[in-house]
């Protein structure tokens, strides 16, 4: 479960680095625009939260992959106590915000075990080489009973219809 984008052109480069490096320098160059947040994208949070609410114990979710962390905004201003892990993010892991982004990979965050009731991951486990110890990582840290959702992309996706015949 490589990403094929990147299997292309990067035959001996690991795919979670080179993301890495081309997402940290976008997300620290225009980290303001990243976090800006149109109604239908926050409705579609909402919505996802609002399911999320029945597996609510100890009131942390996680997002991985979380980018500058516009679902984790929402999540504080829906009672969450969110936190993100991105190894892409430099600037935006050190923001003074509500919710805390950690800027690794999830395996190398330290978090305690089972302290998240929600784990999220959207787009995330197409990047990654080696999936067992990603999965070993989320089971760990999420709470028995807790819930991880992993989201990948589909042809249908919007991602998909923005980038037409390009997308893979």
């Amino acid at each position: 479960p490589n990403c094929d984008y990147l299997r292309a052109w990067a035959k001996d480069v690991n795919p979670l680095d080179l993301n890495v490096s081309l997402y940290n320098e976008r997300f620290d160059q225009h980290l303001e625009e990243t976090r800006v947040m149109d109604d239908k994208r926050r409705r579609k949070y909402r919505r996802f939260l609002g399911q999320a609410a029945g597996f609510k114990q100890t009131g942390r979710l996680l997002d991985i992959g979380c980018g500058s962390g516009r679902l984790l905004q929402v999540a504080v201003e829906d009672g969450w106590e969110a936190w993100g892990s991105d190894p892409a993010m430099g600037k935006a892991a050190t923001r003074d915000d509500a919710f805390q982004i950690v800027p690794h990979v999830v395996n190398e965050c330290g978090f305690e075990d089972g302290i998240f009731d929600v784990v999220h991951a959207n787009e995330v486990i197409e990047h990654i080489s080696d999936l067992f110890p990603f999965v070993t990582e989320v089971s760990r840290i999420l709470r028995p009973g807790g819930v991880a959702v992993f989201r990948t992309p589909h042809h249908r996706s919007w991602t998909a219809r923005m980038v037409g015949a390009d997308w893979r």
